[in-house]
């Protein structure tokens, strides 16, 4: 007998040169013990066999899950393709995971019992570092307690571990609240880690759940090992790389606290908020002006 669906829970896939790993992503999500009612695979058109595994798992799927497969006609970009597939989610319940990622059996049966027990608007949990089939050590290295994780914590650390995009959950809320808050021709929310957790944090607030939810996979093609360049024989490379990131994710934030002030909000809860996250941005650009001067002074060039 089929685990009943969570009624209230759409799931989104995203994907892009995930080839050799998507089958596993879906076999997870599919095969979770409360599976989603919906599933939304948004492949940003991946230039690899990505898009042929995730049309051959379709065709052969027979279960209860709603399975809904989208495909870019150019490549969009990992923040594009999240609002293209936000835009298509039918339930109030949004839960983000990606081609290279395994969710672990429980996943989504632990994010409803925390929304029941919380009414959280956003959730993150732990996760397993995963290398060559095995996992390694836990993404957050200090046991901190499964709990809210209050505005002003979020906004005194660059980034926190507990906040990793690759386990969010959000109430869509999250993402109707706060609409195109990135520069003009550019629709979607950058950063996913600073910014969804943040914005839950302003609305019903936000909760980590301290338990490894997914296989977190790391390989050379990762998004993250890209991004920062972790490969680079210069250490300011991802240094500087990641001082931009949070640069550029506190202004971003510094905009969603002037669209939640638009509406219904809490004025000393927004005021905190903006005070805080300008602190962190002066403090965060004279970092990375300094990581990107070394560069310069070495002669290092991305």
């Amino acid at each position: 007998m089929s685990a009943a669906v969570l009624s209230d829970t759409t799931v989104l896939l995203l994907t892009y040169r995930h080839g050799d790993f998507v089958e596993d992503a879906l076999t997870a999500l599919v095969g979770q013990t409360r599976p989603p009612a919906e599933l939304i695979v948004s492949d940003d058109c991946s230039p690899d066999h990505t898009w042929a595994v995730v049309e051959r798992f379709a065709a052969d799927y027979a279960g209860p899950v709603d399975l809904q497969l989208h495909r870019t006609p150019r490549r969009l970009g990992g923040p594009r393709n999240r609002l293209m597939a936000w835009r298509r989610a039918s339930h109030r319940r949004i839960v983000f995971a990606h081609g290279d990622d395994r969710s672990l059996p429980q996943r989504l049966e632990r994010l409803a019992e925390v929304w029941a027990q919380t009414g959280a608007s956003s959730i993150s949990s732990d996760a397993w570092h995963y290398w060559d089939g095995q996992r390694t050590d836990r993404n957050v290295t200090l046991r901190t307690g499964t709990g809210p994780i209050e505005l002003a914590e979020m906004c005194e650390t660059p980034f926190m571990p507990q906040l990793l995009g690759a386990t969010l959950a959000v109430d869509r809320a999250v993402c109707e609240r706060f609409p195109e808050t990135m520069p003009p021709g550019d629709v979607a929310a950058g950063p996913g880690d600073l910014l969804l957790p943040f914005r839950g944090a302003l609305l019903g607030g936000h909760w980590y759940i301290d338990e490894p939810l997914i296989d977190w996979r790391r390989h050379p093609g990762q998004a993250t090992a890209r991004y920062f360049d972790l490969g680079a024989d210069n250490a300011d490379a991802p240094r500087e790389a990641l001082e931009a990131f949070f640069v550029f994710g506190m202004l971003q934030r510094l905009r969603d606290v002037a669209h939640y002030r638009k509406g219904e909000h809490d004025p000393a809860r927004a005021a905190l908020a903006r005070r805080l996250t300008l602190q962190g941005w002066l403090q965060r650009i004279t970092t990375w002006a300094q990581a990107r001067h070394r560069l310069e002074r070495a002669g290092w060039t991305q």
